[in-house]
């Protein structure tokens, strides 16, 4: 009973400030839009914060007399909405225990003067961006007028003539026509694209419209010479079928989306297209389907991020383990790192397999390469004898359960596990706790996993306090834009939300 009586203790924190009002948190409705991006480290130092000295400062609330908007703190907002979700509650002046934040209520005729006023709050744990602001100012319905009220603000990180030289000058919009005509129309272009889309029968047409041996040749060498994102097109020479892998339980794969395409498709590349000033080829169109059409090709680790990983974290010759070796992103980084040293990978997929067997044989025959010394193996890491204390640094991104469908084989991790919470206990436990028993006793383990879905950043941080070992979310390394607070639409109602696809752990005994 007393140990109960503890744990519940620790999901306590205090209000620490004096406030007129108090909303429940489920209640609270953001209002600031984009206007300013925060980092998940931001947010993690805020939810810090909070644990360590309470909820110190009241929220800002514009009342409308129907819903509770704040104008403030929407990244302590999103923080005390995760909390409540992980069970923790809010300890009152008054000694009572809720899920309600402290406010002030802001008086405004309407959502434009509540706007306004907002504009005049500044908070460390955001940063106002350009492309925010405009979008906020401009927001359909709920326009302000910038030019009104431009000398009276002060936006940290925001050089205002700049802004609006660049977002709202006519001049500026009139030098930019007169560098670039569409004499012939974008109607045009976006027919020409629609009647000359390649037509592609094969993967492997496809493959030959991205990258070809001397360009691979090409791309490695300047992964060697420290440049980033490039490299990642190399593998899909020796693995095409990444291109056929479903992603997100899509319908369709990248490959079936060129070799079939529908109408909407080719509609969405034409309308994206159309818009540009460059020239347009047929690689082009390969780039946009994958940019601009949601179309998803499975996911490779960047190969020049998992060098700079390697080099950050290993010595020359040092000994690696990479449990799930994926495209081989992180063997060609380890490989252009220039460390020499060891590279101890597996996959249980035959056919990947024997793609990594030939991008190993590829990258081994460069002359001029620190040539590591690589072992492949063809088996589930569950499965796999590993030495004990042997490796200086483990560094991987496992599955994300279902979400990428490489192959049918029994020995894929989301068919052997049924429910995510045998995938989490029999593959994702077993694979932290066989990785740190190999690794040397100052070795760590690096791991890349999604956050957003399954919520893996919970999972590792449960895994690793119940095996005793030593975590921490590291920000050092960042792949796309997915790691910034957003909004989003839940049913009818607009809610924070973290856009996290992508994060990182070190792991140590």
């Amino acid at each position: 009973m007393s140990k109960r009586k503890s744990k519940l203790s620790r999901k306590i924190i205090p209000v620490t400030c004096t406030s007129s009002h108090q909303v429940d948190v489920s209640d609270m409705k953001p209002i600031q839009g984009n206007l300013k991006s925060r980092t998940r480290e931001q947010l993690q130092n805020l939810r810090t914060m909070i644990l360590k000295y309470g909820f110190s400062f009241p929220m800002y609330i514009w009342f409308d007399g129907e819903n509770h908007f704040t104008l403030d703190g929407h990244g302590r907002d999103f923080i005390c909405k995760e909390l409540v979700k992980e069970g923790y509650t809010f300890k009152q002046k008054d000694g009572s225990v809720n899920t309600s934040l402290p406010c002030v209520f802001i008086d405004a005729k309407n959502k434009v003067e509540a706007k306004e006023k907002l504009l005049a709050v500044n908070s460390s744990y955001g940063t106002i961006t350009d492309e925010g602001l405009y979008s906020y100012l401009f927001e359909p319905g709920f326009e302000l007028n910038f030019g009104e009220m431009k000398s009276t603000l002060e936006l940290p990180g925001v050089d205002l003539i700049e802004f609006e030289q660049t977002y709202l000058s006519p001049d500026e919009a009139q030098e930019s026509d007169r560098e670039y005509q569409f004499i012939f129309s974008q109607e045009q272009i976006k027919q020409a694209i629609k009647d000359h889309f390649p037509k592609f029968k094969t993967v492997q047409e496809i493959v030959d419209g991205v990258i070809d041996i001397p360009l691979a040749m090409h791309q490695f060498n300047k992964l060697c010479s420290g440049t980033k994102n490039v490299g990642g097109d190399i593998s899909l020479l020796f693995n095409p079928h990444r291109l056929e892998t479903r992603i997100n339980n899509r319908k369709h794969s990248a490959a079936d989306c060129f070799i079939n395409p529908e109408k909407g498709f080719i509609s969405s590349i034409s309308q994206w297209m159309s818009k540009q000033q460059d020239v347009v080829h047929h690689r082009q169109y390969i780039d946009v389907a994958k940019a601009n059409t949601g179309t998803q090709m499975a996911h490779e680790f960047k190969p020049y991020l998992a060098r700079d990983i390697y080099q950050d974290y290993c010595e020359e010759g040092a000994k690696v383990l990479d449990p799930c070796a994926g495209w081989g992103g992180r063997m060609m980084g380890f490989a252009s790192s220039g460390l020499g040293g060891e590279y101890f990978a597996t996959d249980p997929s035959v056919k990947t397999f024997q793609g990594l067997q030939k991008l190993r044989d590829f990258l081994l025959s460069a002359s001029n390469i620190a040539k590591p010394k690589i072992n492949l193996f063809n088996k589930p890491f569950e499965d796999l004898k590993v030495p004990t204390s042997y490796f200086d640094f483990a560094f991987t991104s496992p599955p994300y359960f279902d979400t990428e469908i490489y192959s049918d084989e029994e020995t894929q991790a989301f068919i052997r596990y049924k429910t995510i919470g045998e995938f989490n206990k029999k593959f994702l436990t077993v694979l932290i706790q066989k990785v740190m028993k190999s690794l040397k006793a100052n070795g760590f383990f690096v791991i890349n996993i999604g956050g957003s879905q399954y919520r893996f950043d919970l999972v590792i941080n449960s895994i690793c306090e119940k095996l005793g070992l030593k975590v921490r979310e590291i920000f050092d390394y960042k792949i796309g834009k997915g790691n910034h607070l957003i909004e989003k639409m839940q049913g009818d109602k607009l809610e924070n939300t973290i856009k996290a696809n992508d994060l990182f752990f070190e792991i140590r005994k």
